[in-house]
This record gives structure tokens, C-alpha cells and sequence, in this order.
């Protein structure tokens, strides 16, 4: 913000201002949903970007990204409230846990800071390694590759879903 002159930090105010009530009637549930959609459709489509896959319909592809992360999306919310408990049970610590040290403890709750699902974290990346080496390896094209790379993403993203309903 500090290349903007003066007009130019005016108008960054007067839309702060004039988007503050619209924006906060959101419920924030909801705007977490949203922006979560936004941040994985984006992700997907630079992911495929670094690994050179030319998406088909250049740009206009974040459309069919957000589209496919939204449904997605949905139907998890659905999957999770039919499967919602009545109460949580509480967490029990396991006699392994309770033995663990200071240092483990210290370790993954640093990690936990970044990273909520590890092994979604973890899966991610085994996923973009694999559509890597099978995009540069293979002969298919641009629509296939991209069609491999978002799967992948899905099915994690279900995976993933489904394994903390069960949790």
C-alpha cells in the first residue's frame, strides 16, 4: 500500500467503509466456507500452473474449480450432518499418549499450528508429486492432466472429510 497515493488509499478507505455492514451480516461459517473454496479452487489451478499444465480455457477454468470444490464441498457438509452425533464423545487419551515427552508434544502441537489434517497435508503432496511425475511422463492432454490433478484433490478432500466424521 505504500506505491498508492493519497486517492488511492482513499478509495481503499471509502470501500472498507461502505463494505463493513454488507460484510459483517455474513454469517462467518459461511464466509469460511466460502473463501476455503476460493483458496483450494486458486491453489489447484497455480499447483497446475508450477507443473505446466495448460488449462483448458486459460483463466476461465477457476469457474469450473470453484464449481467443482463447491459441490464437493456440499455434499460433505451433507455427508457430515446426516452422520452427526447426538453428543460428542469425549476424547480418551490412550496409555501411548500419556508416555509420550515434552519434546513429542511440543513437536506435533507446532506442527498442529500450521497444518489441522496431516495426513490430508501429507496426501496433498504425495498427489502433486504423482500428478507431476505422471503429466511429465505420460502423453495425455492438457484436459486430462487437469482432470487427474483435480480428482485427486476431490478424493483427498472426501477422504479426509469422512475420516473426521468417523473420528
Amino acid at each position: 500500500m505504500g506505491s498508492l497515493g493519497p486517492d488511492g488509499r482513499l478509495k481503499f478507505l471509502s470501500a472498507g467503509i461502505a463494505l463493513h455492514r454488507p460484510l459483517a451480516s455474513i454469517p462467518e461459517n459461511m464466509l469460511k466456507f466460502g473463501v476455503g473454496i476460493l483458496l483450494a479452487a486458486f491453489g489447484t489451478f497455480w499447483v497446475g500452473e508450477g507443473m505446466r499444465i495448460d488449462w483448458p480455457g486459460m483463466d476461465w477454468s477457476l469457474l469450473i474449480l470453484i464449481f467443482g470444490y463447491f459441490l464437493v464441498s456440499w455434499a460433505m457438509v451433507l455427508f457430515c450432518r446426516l452422520n452427526r452425533r447426538t453428543s460428542p464423545q469425549p476424547a480418551r487419551k490412550s496409555q501411548a499418549n500419556q508416555t509420550k515427552g515434552l519434546l513429542h508434544t511440543l513437536y506435533w502441537e507446532s506442527i498442529a499450528l500450521f497444518v489441522d489434517d496431516a495426513t490430508l497435508a501429507v496426501g496433498i503432496l504425495v498427489w502433486i508429486m504423482v500428478a507431476w511425475f505422471s503429466t511429465g511422463r505420460l502423453t495425455v492432454n492438457s484436459l486430462s492432466q487437469c482432470m487427474l490433478l483435480l480428482t485427486g484433490f476431490l478424493l483427498l478432500l472426501a477422504y479426509s472429510t469422512a475420516r473426521a466424521v468417523r473420528c
